[in-house]
């Protein structure tokens, strides 16, 4: 493992000592009893080959069942942690390919609005365009027009003009009428 957890760096502390402990104990112990000089040491001899040695190798046994427990879940950890890694990283890739995908709608949605935006800008100014020459040509023939005055005016002027006319063409037909009866009259002397 790259780097052991400071649990497992303390329950390896506590191995060491188990076993210098032990290993004190096994040497001592070992001694034969002639050099024991006391019953008392003999009765300590006897109480830590009897009671405290069997303590001993008990304690590192579950020591070892403690550490090799505790290597074993904190491999399962790692485990876990490098798979959720690789999880996180392939989520990460496909967030970054939906990001992608979305800018790139976004982008072709704008790009769309602003086509439409502009054809209908287009379209406006077309029309405004439309409506600025009919304006204008509106205005050029209002002006060539005559005002309701003027109109009148000119009607009466016309009017006057053509009761001239027709008072010319009265005394016009009157003329021809006595004509046509000094013709007919004298077209009666002669037949006569």
């Amino acid at each position: 493992m790259p780097s052991e957890s400071p649990l497992i760096k303390e329950l390896d502390k506590i191995k060491v000592c188990f076993e210098k402990l032990t290993l004190l104990i096994q040497k001592n112990c070992k001694r034969a009893s002639i050099f024991y000089t006391s019953p008392t040491e003999i009765q300590i001899n006897d109480f830590c080959q009897d009671q405290v040695k069997p303590i001993l190798n008990e304690m590192k046994v579950y020591l070892e069942f403690f550490q090799n427990l505790f290597q074993r879940d904190i491999k399962e950890m790692k485990d876990v942690f490098e798979s959720t890694k690789s999880e996180l990283n392939e989520l990460e890739k496909q967030n970054e390919l939906l990001k992608d995908q979305l800018l790139e709608a976004s982008l072709a949605e704008d790009i769309k609005n602003l086509i439409k935006t502009s054809c209908v800008e287009i379209r406006n100014k077309d029309l405004h365009d439309e409506i600025e020459r009919i304006s204008k040509e509106s205005k050029d023939v209002s002006h060539e027009s005559k005002t309701p005055n003027t109109v009148c005016n000119d009607a009466f002027g016309v009017t006057q003009e053509l009761s001239k006319r027709i008072v010319e063409l009265e005394k016009d037909l009157l003329k021809f009428e006595a004509k046509s009866i000094a013709f007919e009259i004298s077209l009666q002397h002669k037949s006569r």
